[in-house]
């Protein structure tokens, strides 16, 4: 498996899996930085489908402390990952019962909390979970010979990979403005993806309004590269400024449509504060569209 083809094991709200590859080849050249920090990393799409340098120090950073906790779990032990979860039977009496461990009061062992929240969110139709109440298991049959447990068990051949993808990441755990000064310098990539305007409710930690103007304080007036993902928004236009913020868009297939046969279409946004190196075909031709 190539690093091209490398992808998250389960699905995320907002995951970029499908865009990665435009993002990726809006970036600038390798050699023009030498850190990478993915400050809203989540699944992590980005930094997989990045391509490795190995002059670059790449930084994942979530708020999320479940997020962290699998990618550190998949990165030092995914044979014992794989091995817990290949045990299990894809099983609804399995799904709410592991729901509720993972918000009960009892503490459970950092590789055994992995285990459940990935089966919880690998087995959910929705691919997001929350306290509040469970999702939903997930049993539908999604193609002739592609039911849910065969899914499920071919995203576990994805952590080996994934370990070796991830062994000489650094996985942070802090809110974005600690991480960002960690790094705010010259030769630093950002790459941003926060929860968009109006879709923050999906999320388990929340975003505010106030968070939007927060982050893009931060980026206005940074030194570094930025590559920043929104929806298109009118709060947007006064919050990054079209004098400093290039930006293209293209069309997507929302992550909640994409098993249904009549598939909502968003716009995706790239807000880059650089020029290119030199402008993709995919670039030329969303630039054209607009």
């Amino acid at each position: 498996m190539t690093i091209r083809q490398l992808r998250p094991p389960f699905p995320w709200i907002g995951g970029k899996y499908y865009s990665a590859a435009q993002i990726v080849a809006a970036f600038p050249s390798q050699e023009g930085y030498d850190i990478y920090v993915d400050l809203f990393g989540g699944a992590a799409n980005i930094l997989l489908q990045k391509p490795v340098y190995k002059k670059h120090v790449e930084v994942y950073n979530d708020v999320s402390s479940d997020l962290v906790n699998f990618w550190l779990q998949c990165r030092d032990h995914a044979d014992l990952l794989e091995e817990r979860l290949r045990s299990l039977p894809y099983s609804r009496e399995v799904y709410y019962h592991y729901h509720h461990d993972l918000y009960a009061d009892g503490p459970l062992d950092p590789l055994e909390r992995a285990v459940r929240w990935f089966y919880v969110l690998r087995s959910s139709f929705t691919g997001w979970e929350r306290a509040s109440s469970a999702p939903g298991w997930s049993a539908g049959i999604r193609s002739v010979g592609a039911s849910e447990p065969h899914a499920y068990h071919t995203a576990l051949d994805l952590f080996a990979p994934l370990q070796r993808r991830m062994r000489h990441v650094l996985i942070d755990h802090r809110d974005f403005a600690a991480v960002f000064a960690s790094y705010n310098r010259l030769r630093v990539l950002f790459y941003c993806d926060p929860p968009y305007i109006g879709t923050e409710h999906y999320y388990q930690n929340a975003f505010k309004e106030e968070d939007h103007v927060r982050l893009a304080t931060l980026l206005n007036a940074s030194p570094a590269y930025v590559a920043l993902s929104y929806y298109p928004h009118p709060l947007l236009d006064s919050l990054y400024p079209a004098s400093k913020w290039r930006r293209i868009t293209w069309d997507v297939v929302k992550h909640s449509q994409r098993m249904q046969d009549d598939r909502e279409r968003a716009t995706e946004m790239l807000l880059c504060n650089y020029a290119p190196a030199m402008a993709s075909l995919w670039e030329e031709n969303a630039q054209q569209n607009e």
